[in-house]
């Protein structure tokens, strides 16, 4: 049965997006997109950047440093701010709807 729109759905655990999240919890100090693609193999710069852009509009993961553009082998870092356990979050932790596109902005009630 698929369910009604909008319904929370489990995260399976062999997705590159878990393993992009497995990444992120281990090097939960420091990491920027293409750490995440060079870890996980299969994995494209489009999917992990959208992957950060989800996490990041809901204040799970923030930036670190400053990204002067234009310098080649430069990229933003980011650091995990949140570590909501070992599986891919589904739901905010803030606003506790589901995780989309649009964010929260990460900030607590």
């Amino acid at each position: 049965m698929p369910g009604t729109k909008g319904m929370a759905r489990s995260i399976k655990k062999e997705t590159l997006r878990q393993k992009m999240w497995q990444t992120m919890r281990i090097k939960r100090r420091g990491f920027t997109i293409p750490d995440l693609v060079i870890t996980v193999p299969g994995a494209t710069y489009d999917n992990a950047l959208k992957l950060v852009h989800r996490l990041l509009s809901h204040g799970i993961i923030t930036g670190i440093g400053t990204y002067v553009g234009g310098r080649r082998g430069e990229y933003k870092g980011f650091r995990l701010r949140n570590d909501t356990g070992p599986m891919l979050p589904d739901t905010c932790p803030y606003c506790k709807k589901r995780m989309t596109a649009e964010g929260c902005g990460g900030t607590r009630p």
